[in-house]
């Protein structure tokens, strides 16, 4: 999610893992097709998606499948209420979309401003947040360390060419798990390494 030009229409029948990964890519598609909808019907296995504006016509469906996966029925794609007023909160305010769409573009750290994350959202999504969501969404990142979290990861290989220079006989072994994305081994050697200090 790059962009505002990245964000897919879900196409019919597609498949979720939870509910957490249904709710983003639903997001995805009304912040890229610019419109709201609203969740009248919830239940474990199963929930309605509709448009906020009311009589419109567009309808999504889950349901879960025997092996886990959520499953995305669109019953309808066409929306009725083109020209209609835009619902107050929007996909763009949620945060899980939010969170994710501000971390592809921005480096959330303490000294950064909520009006930074109002203005990156409105170059690459076209949205409007209000400061209010912006100060929470600064807040969250940083309380979660979700921003500094990713910058740190990103510097690990250079964090591994820094100590084999700096302690030649030292070796750093980078494993990280090809399924979770976890990271397996680095830390336990950097710790050898500076208890040989």
């Amino acid at each position: 999610m790059s962009s505002l030009r990245d964000l897919a229409v879900l196409e019919d029948n597609s498949t979720y893992p939870t509910w957490a990964d249904l709710r983003l890519a639903l997001d995805n598609w009304a912040v890229g097709a610019k419109f709201t909808y609203r969740t009248p019907t919830k239940k474990k296995d199963r929930a309605r998606y509709i448009c906020s504006v009311s009589n419109c016509t567009w309808c999504c469906n889950a349901t879960r499948k025997p092996d886990g996966m959520l499953e995305l029925r669109v019953t309808k794609r066409q929306h009725t209420c083109l020209g209609a007023t835009i619902a107050k909160h929007s996909s763009c305010s949620s945060k899980g979309w939010l969170d994710e769409a501000v971390t592809q573009h921005l480096l959330v750290s303490k000294t950064t401003k909520p009006q930074a994350i109002i203005d990156t959202i409105a170059i690459y999504y076209a949205e409007k947040i209000s400061y209010k969501v912006a100060q929470v969404c600064v807040l969250q990142l940083l309380d979660g360390g979700l921003g500094q979290q990713r910058y740190s990861f990103q510097l690990l290989p250079s964090y591994c060419n820094t100590i084999e220079l700096r302690w030649p006989g030292a070796t750093v072994d980078l494993q990280i798990n090809q399924q979770s994305g976890k990271l397996n081994s680095l830390i336990v050697a950097i710790l050898t390494v500076y208890r040989q200090l």
